[in-house]
């Protein structure tokens, strides 16, 4: 028996190896490199592979190939799955300047995508430091304007000649600045004059916050070298070796006068684009729809963005979410992503205008203003039978019309009434109208008396202990239940927006926030979603019954919330109502 399980066992290793799909990932350490500089590429196959050489002779056409290839396997073993690659490493250094290109690699059947490579001049300050065993290259992007709160990348570049040790590199820092390092440090060689050099590598973004001149400060490294003493050519000697920067001055200008009354959004690029849930033109009265305004940009982090404030069509609701950000830095900067989600339910059918949005921003790179937009689109909301009105009561003039004489001798009636009564002006020397305004007095205060009483009682009910923890049921809650013992997901769907928008449970406005109360009910919510709008058969079979009970304890502890929140904020009945 125990033979019997090792082989399932390593049937179902070798099948789960199987059962995914085979790679070849190519990436590099630097996309964009100065001359003689060179580039960390590393080749790695998914999963390991026992035999077999990629063909790297295609790079010799742009790159020399400085060292390697070293070939390293791994092997992993992460919550109950395994995976293993295969990974070879080289540096390349580049022949020349320019777009380079390394191509696609094959083995095992498996091809690489070819990686785009930038190779830049070398500055003239290095070629006038070649002679120093250290010394800095400092880089600032150039712009044709450097404006209040834009992105100014900063990269600074340390070269040594000689080993070294105790080192000491300053840090950067600009006053009224915001400084953020993109990434962590790098490494490499480079190729001067024929001798190879240490580089170390640092990029930093810089975000002005106020008009004016900026001062980037002078940066310092100072370290022990041991180098090789002439007249003995067997012993070293330590020497002090160090680098110094000057300070760069830039003027830093405000706003534009011509920008608009908007949010300031300074960018090297920003793009504007929306989705939606489910297709608008299927809109129907009720049903919601999240629609994602999401916003791309360079050269600015995600986190500046502000919204305009979005205009409010007649006949649609909108229920906006926490927006999310992202940023993503690089050694070209900082690239944001912005999203933010709306839960938008029509309430009449006809046209429905969804005004344009238009984001107004600055052009870093063309210093000039832009904007981002979205076009106005008309769609036409059809009715639905789940949500159709419920006619309301007849008003005061319509029962009035009911109650009307329906002859003539009635009529006749009614007026002798009337004349009678206006004839009875007086009793007991008061006009017949006081008496009326007296008794209808006396009514209401009996009815107020009977509301405090009915107050007081309900307040005593509020503090009492409840007896148990039933929840008192709607009819929204009672349509959810029948809805989840079918198998009819539009049903269960449609009940469950009824029910979110008539309770609120845990201040739950619409079933993007409900998601977000557990994990499981938000992988419930997903796959209630993918089984109404994947064409995939097999996602049509939907457990309701598993969402009835994550919902029905998630019912029972807002319940119980709510009852706590009360039960603090309630006003003892034996303490009086005003007191001193």
């Amino acid at each position: 028996m125990p033979t019997m399980w090792l082989m399932i066992i390593l049937l179902a290793i070798l099948t789960s190896h199987n059962a995914l799909a085979d790679s070849l990932t190519a990436k590099v350490d630097r996309a964009v490199v100065g001359e003689q500089e060179t580039i960390q590429f590393t080749l790695t196959h998914d999963p390991q592979i026992s035999t077999g050489t990629p063909d790297f002779s295609g790079l010799r056409k742009d790159f020399d190939i400085v060292q390697g290839p070293s070939r390293m396997s791994n092997s992993r073993w992460i919550n109950g799955r395994s995976s293993s690659s295969t990974e070879w490493n080289l540096m390349l250094l580049p022949k020349r300047t320019g777009n380079l290109t390394i191509p696609a690699l094959t083995i095992n059947g498996q091809t690489s995508q070819p990686l785009a490579i930038k190779v830049k001049p070398m500055s003239d300050a290095v070629r006038e430091q070649a002679s120093r065993n250290a010394f800095f290259d400092i880089q600032v992007q150039p712009q044709p304007a450097y404006y209040v709160q834009g992105q100014i990348l900063y990269t600074e570049k340390l070269y040594f000649k000689v080993n070294h040790r105790d080192a000491s590199l300053s840090d950067l820092a600009v006053e009224d600045a915001r400084v953020e390092q993109m990434g962590d440090a790098k490494q490499y060689t480079s190729v001067i004059d024929g001798d190879r050099v240490g580089v170390y590598e640092r990029t930093y973004t810089i975000q002005p916050e106020k008009a004016g001149e900026l001062v980037i400060p002078g940066q310092r490294f100072q370290a022990t070298a041991i180098v090789q003493d002439p007249s003995y050519p067997y012993t070293n000697r330590r020497q002090m070796i160090s680098a110094n920067t000057r300070p760069i001055t830039l003027n830093i200008l405000p706003i534009p006068a011509q920008y608009p009354a908007a949010p300031w959004l300074p960018a090297e690029q920003l793009t504007l684009k929306e989705h939606f849930s489910a297709d608008p033109a299927d809109w129907k009265v009720g049903d919601p729809i999240t629609r994602t305004l999401i916003v791309d940009t360079k050269g600015m982090s995600a986190s500046q963005i502000v919204l305009p404030d979005l205009p409010q069509p007649a006949g649609l609701k909108q229920y906006p979410d926490q927006p999310e950000h992202q940023d993503i830095p690089s050694s070209s900067g900082v690239s944001g992503q912005f999203q933010q989600s709306i839960a938008m339910v029509p309430t009449r059918e006809g046209k429905l205008v969804l005004p344009e949005i238009r984001i107004p921003w600055w052009n870093t790179r063309k210093n000039q203003l832009e904007y981002a937009t979205l076009p106005e689109k008309t769609l036409t909301i059809s009715a639905n039978p789940v949500h159709q009105a419920i006619p309301l009561p007849a008003g005061p003039k319509q029962h009035s019309q009911a109650a009307a004489p329906a002859n003539q001798s009635d009529l006749q009636q009614a007026d002798e009434l009337q004349l009678n009564t206006n004839q009875q002006t007086e009793w007991l020397g008061l006009p017949m109208s006081w008496w009326a305004i007296a008794g209808w007095a006396l009514a209401i205060l009996g009815w107020l008396a009977v509301i405090l009483m009915t107050l007081k009682q309900s307040a005593k009910r509020r503090h009492a202990a409840p007896s148990n923890d039933e929840t008192p049921t709607s009819n929204q809650w009672q349509a959810l239940q029948a809805a989840c013992k079918t198998t009819d997901t539009l049903a269960i769907r449609n009940a469950l927006q009824q029910w979110v928008m008539a309770e609120q449970p845990l201040g739950a406005r619409n079933t993007e926030a409900l998601a977000q109360q557990s994990e499981t009910l938000k992988g419930l919510l997903q796959q209630l979603d993918a089984s109404l709008f994947s064409d995939r058969a097999e996602l049509m079979r939907f457990d309701g019954k598993t969402l009835l009970n994550e919902l029905t304890a998630l019912r029972k502890s807002a319940t119980a919330t709510s009852r706590k929140r009360a039960a603090d904020q309630s006003i003892n009945p034996d303490q009086p109502l005003y007191p001193n």
